[in-house]
């Protein structure tokens, strides 16, 4: 029995056998093949591989052989039919949220805890604050004004986007606290 299909009495989004977002948070990768599918190939790409992501789990994986775990994900196993199949942290169901902590360390990490950081790292880089966005508290607001790059010729935009940027880690850390987390 695959996730959907367990998940389903407990998780009022299902529709139709597919999850359905929670207040529309969700890519719709068959608007991106239908934009670029190129551009759909390079966001599957795992930069650290240079192969394709994987799925990571079984949850698809009664799909079919090409949806298990080990398998790399590939453009035309998500779009289509299966262009909903793929869902944010925060549209999967609370015992799949934790079945998935459990399993792989999975955590969900607030937006304005990760705008902050991208921040303090372009601070460091541009030599300057607020450079993509001006924080205010557990939200931001986009600069609208052209980016300055440094007139040093080491500080270009190509080589702003050319480093391949691993996950940044932390060590463990009480959450349950909620220091955190309190916007």
């Amino acid at each position: 029995m695959g996730m959907l299909e367990r998940n389903k009495e407990e998780n009022p989004n299902i529709e139709g056998g597919k999850v359905q977002p929670i207040n529309g948070i969700d890519v719709i990768e068959q608007d991106i093949a239908d934009y670029s599918y190129p551009l759909l190939d390079i966001l599957l790409i795992d930069r650290t591989t240079s192969k394709n992501i994987i799925w990571a789990s079984d949850d698809y994986s009664h799909l079919g052989e090409r949806y298990e775990a080990r398998k790399q994900m590939t453009a035309d196993l998500i779009i289509g039919s299966n262009t909903k199949l793929i869902q944010p942290r925060t549209a999967k169901t609370h015992s799949s949220q934790t079945s998935r902590t459990r399993a792989k360390a999975e955590v969900f990490t607030p937006s304005w805890i990760c705008n902050a950081q991208n921040n303090l790292i372009d601070e460091a880089w541009f030599g300057r604050k607020n450079v993509f966005n001006i924080p205010d508290d557990c939200k931001w607001k986009s600069t609208v004004e052209l980016i300055a790059f440094p007139e040093h010729k080491s500080r270009t935009w190509q080589k702003y986007v050319a480093p391949n940027r691993g996950k940044i880690e932390f060590k463990p850390v009480d959450f349950k606290r909620g220091t955190l987390y309190e916007c």
